[in-house]
């Protein structure tokens, strides 16, 4: 499922043809630590290094699961990554941008979102998240291309 996002930043994001956005949707209880990734994404993004965090999260969450994405890793993370390690911790911590996870976990189950990865163009949910072909045709269809 990796091969998607570039496959489509090449052909799409790049050239300017259409945006990407990135939306959480935490798993409340059952994964805790999707939360804390969230937040900590979120607050990466805020110094402009959503990817790179993004990427790093993913890598520890595979092999360790929720141990690798507990608060002091994540700083850790963070750090390594060259982030301001306090305004990362101020963030984390912060109410609003609790705040703005919950907000964007609900717009994206008000909109029917049920599942990690979702993927949806221009509002229509794709039913196969990792079908690049049937993603890039209905990108295709979107913009009059077909």
């Amino acid at each position: 499922g990796g091969d998607v996002k570039p496959a489509l930043s090449e052909a799409y994001f790049e050239t300017g043809k259409a945006k990407f956005e990135y939306r959480y949707l935490t798993l409340s209880g059952f994964n805790p630590g999707s939360n804390q990734s969230a937040l900590a994404a979120e607050c990466a993004a805020d110094q402009n290094a959503f990817w790179p965090l993004h990427d790093r999260i993913f890598e520890a969450a595979e092999t360790e699961e929720q141990a690798g994405v507990t608060f002091d890793r994540l700083l850790g993370y963070a750090t390594e990554l060259g982030l301001d390690g306090d305004v990362f911790t101020q963030c984390m911590t912060s109410p609003e941008t609790a705040e703005r996870i919950l907000e964007i976990r609900t717009a994206g189950i008000n909109q029917g979102v049920q599942s990690t990865p979702t993927v949806i163009v221009n509002g229509k949910i794709m039913d196969a998240p990792f079908d690049v072909g049937a993603i890039m045709a209905e990108i295709d269809r979107e913009l009059g291309e077909n």
